[in-house]
């Protein structure tokens, strides 16, 4: 919240508006798009990525309705970090597998790995959503896909939206019910 003061007023708003503190009280996800404001660049970097991310993040703050399923996505990813390699068809499953010889040296850090995406397919199993990630995980891969053939297009995050939050979930199941420190996940 205290990011959120700062930013806010470093952007020239005096205070946060209603609406957004009561859509910070009420809506389980909208705080998460927030969490770009850990990054340094983001608030005072000088590139052009920088200030249209400070744009985006004020306009959700001035009002909560604008922010877009992008915004919550680019939120949840920064949340979440690394744990995103972890799901199925994630990027640390698919580095195990195709770079198996170079993992081969290190036996500590994969079984750390497996561990994990073990405990990671459990509690898909117990929450009945194994079928729903693997769903989303691909619709997701889809629509990045089909955003990078259309650059002039305004690109659609609907399915990757939806599969931070279900990365979301399990992340928070994993730290609930199995032990896990976030900062495990992280990495």
């Amino acid at each position: 919240m205290r990011a959120l003061v700062c930013f806010a007023r470093y952007m020239g708003l005096p205070s946060l508006p209603a609406a957004t503190v009561e859509k910070l009280r009420t809506d389980p996800h909208f705080r998460y798009i927030f969490y770009r404001l850990d990054n340094h660049s983001v608030v005072y970097g000088s590139h052009p990525f920088d200030q249209a991310a400070r744009e985006r993040l004020a306009a959700a703050l001035r009002d909560p309705d604008a922010a877009t399923d992008s915004d919550l996505y680019i939120g949840l990813a920064a949340y979440l970090n690394n744990f995103i390699g972890y799901m199925p068809q994630g990027f640390k499953r698919v580095s195990l597998e195709i770079q198996a010889e170079f993992f081969a040296s290190m036996p500590d850090i994969v079984a750390g790995y497996k561990a994990v995406m073990r405990d990671v397919d459990n509690a898909l199993q117990e929450m009945g959503l194994l079928e729903k990630a693997l769903t989303l995980a691909k619709e997701s891969d889809d629509e990045r896909i089909a955003a990078s053939k259309e650059p002039d297009a305004e690109p659609s995050f609907q399915r990757r939206a939806e599969f931070m939050k279900l990365c979301l979930v399990v992340f928070n199941r994993l730290v609930e019910r199995h032990g896990y420190t976030p900062e495990r996940l992280w990495t």
